[in-house]
């Protein structure tokens, strides 16, 4: 009986050592596939919300980007003193190049014109924006109407010396305007950008083509 006894003891712990082992073997499993499904999780998150922030068709940020970050970049500057302006540049005549090649060249220009205002627009913290259809917006922290302008003439002279031809081979004509306004003491971030369109809208009267600086 008592042989019997430990041979049923036995028995049980063996048992009892294989159910813990599969149990412990059923956690583990589960365990890496959550974190798994975390981690997938996350990259979808990710990449959610860079969509949701940026472009598709050129890659840069977007309107939804300008509106959570321009007014913090105005609240900074404000804080410590140093400049802070926006550009916005829109690309003149653009309705013709569509009309004349279609949308999907117009499409193609307007991503040669983002590559453009990228390859001007590098500092780590300078921000470029398509906010439009053909319109898009700089923003430059620590930078005064001097330095955008610099850019800006920089940018108008890259494209306009850049040969673009349409589907039939004839030449495309493509230029830029653009509007300057750095930010005043006391302004807020709609009154920054509405100077700035003013500038442009003074840049498309004068003959487009050219940046005009906003006045105070």
């Amino acid at each position: 009986m008592v042989q019997r006894w430990r041979l049923l003891s036995d028995k049980l712990l063996e048992v009892e050592q294989a159910a813990r082992s599969d149990l412990e073997y059923r956690v583990h499993e589960r365990t890496a596939q959550l974190r798994s499904t975390m981690r997938e999780l996350e990259n979808a998150n990710r990449k959610l919300a860079t969509l949701s922030l940026n472009d598709p068709l050129t890659g840069l940020y977007n309107r939804r980007h300008m509106d959570n970050v321009l007014p913090e970049l105005c609240a900074e500057a404000r804080r410590t003193g140093q400049p802070f302006t926006i550009a916005l540049v829109d690309a003149d005549h653009f309705k013709a190049i569509n009309d004349t090649w279609g949308h999907g060249f117009g499409d193609t220009c307007l991503q040669m014109i983002a590559s453009i205002l990228t390859r001007h627009v590098k500092r780590p913290r300078d921000i470029t924006i398509r906010f439009g259809g053909e319109e898009f917006a700089l923003l430059l922290p620590d930078t005064d109407t001097v330095g955008a302008q610099r850019v800006c003439e920089a940018l108008l002279q890259d494209l306009q010396t850049t040969t673009v031809n349409g589907p039939d081979g004839k030449k495309a004509c493509l230029t830029l305007s653009a509007g300057i306004a750095s930010l005043l003491p006391d302004e807020d971030q709609q009154a920054l950008f509405e100077r700035a369109d003013g500038a442009l809208y003074e840049a498309k009267a004068r003959g487009r083509n050219q940046t005009v600086i906003a006045g105070i």
